[in-house]
């Protein structure tokens, strides 16, 4: 192992300070590219000291070049260390000071990134202020040489001079590495030297290939990446590091990058760089073409015949969001009015079934957005009804408007239909495989959402997990990846794995902002299940700022009467409760509740979550009774909708058992407490917090009948 000990003849509290913080840090971060923490403490004479994994290497320069590697073999390399930083960054860690001395390669080929004795845990806006933090000035990006906030744009310029290092044998910015060259090159904003311009024969030998060939590899698209990694400007970086990855793997594939400007001569001269044969076989085939003609007559018609149709699609949803009937509906038409009406006209095309499945899904899936998911289920239905018509033996699109009912049916609560849809759906997938990636993808984070209502959150994960693996492929949308990031980590923190929840709903919020901007309303999607994984991590204050921003979001995009508004609130106000601020708990949990009938149905689950808030809240606040009528309207409402043996039927439990114990009506409430933490462990495991929660009601239990030994108990 490496140990490290803090001397006390320093006697810096600072230093003091730094040093435990480095432990908290590498505490979190269990990734095969990052040095691991084994222990840590103090010793008897005070001195607080690491324990890590001692890891026995060559810094990556000097090890690429002993062992002669290729441009490609160093890419993979460096693919590595860009995933254990990547991997920080999501725990929100930044290094701050990564160079090719603190990235070691094992004699085994495998990479580890040391020394995070210099990080800084990232604020939530992503960003750290720098505060005189030591830095090595060779590698050190503009913000940080001048002062400025330092994020995870500037790991991924550090890692950018590395790379450049890697690639040419040579330095970014020549020999000068003082501090004072250094910040004169970031004052004057001053770029690196092209790559292709630097390297020497003994490079090019090191890399086993000639100098003209490396430089041919080292200009074009190479070049451009590393380019937009080492900008001046943060802003005018990648995104992330796994953006800087991605591109780097499709310059290896041959395809085209993000970081050039896209056309379609580019992308021609990519695709048969890539397909050198198959260019020549198409040559070829084109001597052919007369013999093909009737048959690229055929397909013709049928493009002609797909674009007639999309072309009704378009003019049907053109007059449906025009409003045609201005005097019927009103200059301030709601888009909930508007669909409505739509609906009804949407009856015209019926003796069209193509269409009409087409219109009658765009109109379903927007009533899903909106919150109205009984209409959704309807306008879905009729969809999947003329789709039927139109193939059937079914077809990929039948499988999708199944998907679309079973989502409209699990945010409305209804969650054995949804898992029968699903079921229904996922069989016409077998026979008709869907040839989207993206709609995979969403089929598997919707199978992991259903069983993780349903409490199996054990069965969940694996589910999530290889549609996470799914939408890590290049090409998948940022916002694909941001909600199976959430999901998983939504059943993470339901089995007690808190950090790693924390880690993938921060990596959730990140992309769903650079996808969609910082006040979007799927932004607030993430925040709200963000902010309830913080609460369970111990980060109570943060957790309730993170609520905060959510709900000014949804209040500013949705409007106080959406779902998922109420979602929001009344997780704010459990919180709340939980921190005994129950008199600002109860007017959120009546707002909740004043929506039921209107835009909540009782089959949603916020309607008997809000019921048994509410009584929570009134009970501590001396409204005994009052408090009781709603713990037992929502227990009852749950009987009605939930299955028998439900773990959620014995939360309800649970919370009555809390509140008979307020009521000092301890017989009553003993064997129901008992029987609830029993049925609750039996179904979510020991780690889960709804567990831990009916563990503290049997302490203050015991603790209120004055019996010690038995609070003990369960406290432990």
């Amino acid at each position: 192992v490496a140990i490290k000990v803090m001397d006390l003849r320093l006697s810096d509290p600072a230093l003091v300070a730094q040093f435990r913080a480095e432990r908290q840090i590498l505490a979190a971060l269990e990734h095969p590219s990052l040095t691991r923490l084994l222990d840590g403490g103090v010793t008897p004479l005070g001195e607080p000291y690491l324990v890590m994994e001692y890891v026995e290497g060559q810094p990556i320069d000097r090890y690429c070049d002993a062992h002669r590697l290729d441009v490609p073999a160093r890419l993979r390399l460096f693919a590595d260390v860009c995933d254990g930083v990547a991997f920080a960054h999501r725990t929100l860690v930044l290094h701050r000071d990564l160079k090719p001395s603190n990235i070691l390669v094992t004699s085994e080929g495998r990479v580890k990134v040391v020394d995070f004795g210099t990080a800084t845990l990232l604020q939530p806006d992503r960003l750290a202020t720098m505060s005189a933090a030591p830095l090595t000035p060779a590698y050190a990006s503009p913000e940080q040489l001048t002062g400025g906030p330092v994020g995870t744009a500037s790991d991924q310029y550090s890692l950018g001079l590395v790379l450049f290092e890697l690639l040419t044998g040579a330095s970014a910015f020549g020999e000068r590495t003082s501090l004072m060259a250094a910040v004169e090159r970031a004052l004057a904003a001053t770029t690196t030297t092209a790559p292709q311009a630097v390297v020497t024969d003994a490079a090019a030998a090191a890399r086993q290939t000639s100098l003209a060939k490396l430089r041919r590899t080292l200009s074009g698209d190479l070049a451009t990446i590393l380019a937009k990694a080492l900008a001046h400007a943060p802003a005018a970086r990648y995104a992330s590091v796994q953006h800087l990855t991605d591109d780097l793997a499709r310059w290896q594939r041959g395809e085209p990058i993000v970081a050039r400007p896209d056309s379609v001569g580019y992308r021609l001269r990519k695709l048969v760089a890539r397909r050198r044969f198959e260019t020549a076989a198409v040559v070829v085939a084109v001597l052919a073409l007369a013999g093909g003609l009737v048959a690229a007559l055929v397909q013709a018609r049928r493009a002609d015949a797909q674009s007639r149709r999309a072309s009704e699609v378009v003019r049907f949803l053109t007059t449906m969001l025009g409003s045609a009937e201005p005097g019927a509906l009103g200059k301030d038409a709601t888009v909930g009015e508007v669909l409505g009406r739509a609906s009804t006209n949407a009856d015209a095309l019926d003796p069209s079934p193509g269409l009409a499945a087409e219109v009658r899904g765009i109109i379903g899936r927007t009533f899903i957005a909106l919150g109205d998911y009984e209409a959704a289920e309807a306008q879905l239905r009729r969809a999947l009804a003329a789709e039927r018509q139109t193939s059937p033996e079914g077809s990929v699109d039948t499988a999708r408007l199944l998907s679309g009912i079973a989502e409209a049916q699990e945010l409305n609560g209804q969650v054995d239909e949804a898992q029968r849809t699903l079921d229904e759906a996922d069989a016409m997938w077998r026979r008709h495989p869907e040839p989207d990636p993206g709609w995979r993808i969403e089929a598997l984070d919707q199978r992991g959402r259903v069983r993780s209502r349903e409490g199996e959150f054990d069965a969940a994960v694996p589910v999530f997990e290889r549609a996470r693996a799914l939408a890590a492929a290049p090409g998948i949308a940022p916002e694909v990846r941001a909600a199976v990031a959430a999901n998983l980590g939504f059943a993470l923190t339901n089995l007690g794995r808190h950090q790693e929840s924390v880690a993938l709903y921060a990596e959730s919020v990140e992309q769903t902002r650079l996808a969609m901007g910082a006040d979007a309303a799927m932004v607030a999607d993430r925040l709200s299940p963000y902010a309830s994984a913080l609460w369970y991590a111990g980060e109570r204050e943060r957790a309730l700022g993170v609520y905060e921003e959510a709900l000014a979001i949804r209040r500013k995009r949705h409007g106080p009467e959406h779902p998922d508004y109420a979602f929001t609130l009344a997780n704010y106000a459990d919180s709340l409760v939980w921190l005994e601020q129950y008199a600002k708990a109860e007017p959120m949990a009546r707002e909740v509740l004043a929506l039921r009938g209107r835009t909540l149905a009782d089959t949603h689950p916020m309607v008997p979550f809000a019921m048994a808030l509410l009584g929570r809240a009134l009970g501590p606040l001396g409204r005994l009774d009052e408090g009781e009528r709603w713990l037992r309207e929502s227990l009852a409402l749950r009987r009605k909708l939930l299955p028998a043996g439900h773990w959620a039927l014995a939360s309800s439990r649970s919370a009555l058992g809390a509140h008979l114990v307020l009521a000092k009506r301890f017989a009553e409430a003993e064997p129901m407490l008992l029987d609830s933490e029993r049925v609750l462990t039996a179904a979510l495991g020991d780690a889960s917090p709804v567990v831990a929660d009916a563990r503290q009601r049997l302490v203050d239990l015991y603790e209120a009948t004055n019996r010690p030994a038995d609070a003990a108990r369960w406290r432990e």
